[in-house]
């Protein structure tokens, strides 16, 4: 696996859209720091570059082990860090009092945020993917529960579940589809993939059968008719 650069611009899906993040450094504690750009496209991005646009926000993430097989994201071109990015790493502990915690220097105690001290980044452990997408949803005014986010295109069952089939016109409406979820009992451990599918948008849900297939099959019923859609069906691993 190629060893990462700052600057390095890596992409990831999210639903039916692509978004791209900037490796910036790795911290002695705390792991890998990235940019998020939260932008989200439609199609893939060929030039680096145009990835940095919009609004963005830091945060460490696990890029070496997000780029092991199956890859949750993918490199595509290196582009110079922000002059922010650039400068010492300030982080600060939740306050007040604040702890801050400058590259190069002690750690200090403050009782008002000022300066730089108010840019400061502050101290979180590493975000697992599901929660990048969320963030990056969030970002873009859209509130999905990590839990209902897929990280992995395709989302192969396990032998105890089975996938779901509902259909949209609009792509805004199965992405509302997917934030109320977590509104139904038997549907908040459900992961959700987004694809476009000829004149509509397929929303594919994996989950746990329940003995009683009924109950999920009427909240999947009554999620779809409630942003215009129709639920389709299921499909169940063969039993062994």
């Amino acid at each position: 696996m190629p060893r990462l650069k700052p600057g390095d611009i890596f992409e990831t899906k999210v639903l039916a859209d692509f978004a791209y993040f900037q490796f910036i450094k790795k911290h002695s504690s705390y792991g890998e720091l990235v940019r998020v750009f939260a932008t989200l496209h439609e199609q893939s991005l060929t030039k680096a570059d145009l990835a940095t646009q919009g609004k963005s926000f830091r945060v460490f993430y696990p890029v070496s082990e997000s780029l092991r097989p199956p890859a949750l994201v993918k490199a595509i071109g290196n582009v110079g860090l922000q002059d922010e990015d650039m400068q010492p790493l300030i982080l600060r502990s939740s306050g007040p009092p604040w702890q801050i915690y400058e590259e190069g220097q002690r750690m200090r105690e403050v009782d008002v945020l000022s300066g730089r001290d108010s840019e400061a980044l502050r101290v979180f452990p590493m975000v697992s993917h599901s929660f990048l997408l969320h963030d990056i949803l969030k970002a873009n005014g859209i509130n999905v529960s990590p839990a209902s986010l897929s990280v992995f295109q395709g989302n192969t069952p396990a032998p105890d579940e089975a996938i779901f089939f509902l259909y949209f016109e609009k792509k805004s409406s199965a992405v509302n589809a997917i934030a109320d979820l977590q509104t139904y009992e038997h549907l908040k451990k459900f992961r959700a993939t987004l694809e476009r599918s000829s004149d509509s948008w397929q929303l594919i849900l994996t989950g746990k059968l329940l003995s009683n297939i009924d109950v999920i099959v009427s909240s999947l019923t009554s999620l779809a008719a409630r942003f215009d859609g129709i639920y389709d069906g299921f499909e169940a691993p063969a039993p062994q």
